[in-house]
């Protein structure tokens, strides 16, 4: 790396320097002066690399099977963000429906073998007033989702703790 950023400005010294020359050569038939620098420029620029070794450039060995593996990782973790997102969408506004206003939803999900999804837990935590909503859209998430509600109830930010409930 700190050979490149030689070259570079190496390069950039170059130029200015070539251009400087030219600027201080007369544009009267002075062929011989611009061919020399000419020469001094491309020369210049080859300088730089005339000491370097092939294994400079060599780029590190990645398999494809390492690419794929990650791609699909990558995949795969976009693609359970993206169902959690809409499955919380959905409880939000099955939790909204019933009158709780800011809920926070978190959805845990298991891929299965046969390229299907489970969801295994959904914890709802809302603020205590709004306890008894979320109570009475408990029956309408456990159809809809197929699993046990867990409640929280958010205290006072001063406590800092929440009291955990199953709902069912």
């Amino acid at each position: 790396m700190s050979q490149l950023k030689t070259a570079a400005v190496a390069i950039c010294g170059t130029m200015v320097l070539t251009a400087v020359i030219m600027f201080l050569v007369p544009q009267k038939d002075n062929k011989m002066m611009k061919f020399a620098v000419r020469i001094f420029f491309i020369l210049s620029l080859l300088l730089p690399f005339a000491g370097w070794k092939t294994e400079d450039f060599a780029l590190p060995e990645v398999s494809e099977k390492d690419l794929s593996g990650e791609l699909d990782a990558l995949v795969q973790q976009q693609l359970e963000q993206s169902i959690i997102s809409s499955l919380q969408s959905q409880a939000a506004s099955i939790l909204q429906k019933h009158g709780v206003s800011d809920p926070q939803i978190e959805i845990t999900i298991h891929n299965r073998e046969d390229t299907g999804i489970s969801i295994t837990s959904l914890k709802v935590l809302a603020a205590p007033e709004e306890m008894d909503a979320v109570a009475s859209a408990v029956p309408e998430l456990t159809g809809t989702f197929g699993v046990t509600v867990q409640l929280e109830r958010a205290e006072s930010q001063n406590d800092g703790e929440a009291e955990k409930t199953d709902g069912e």
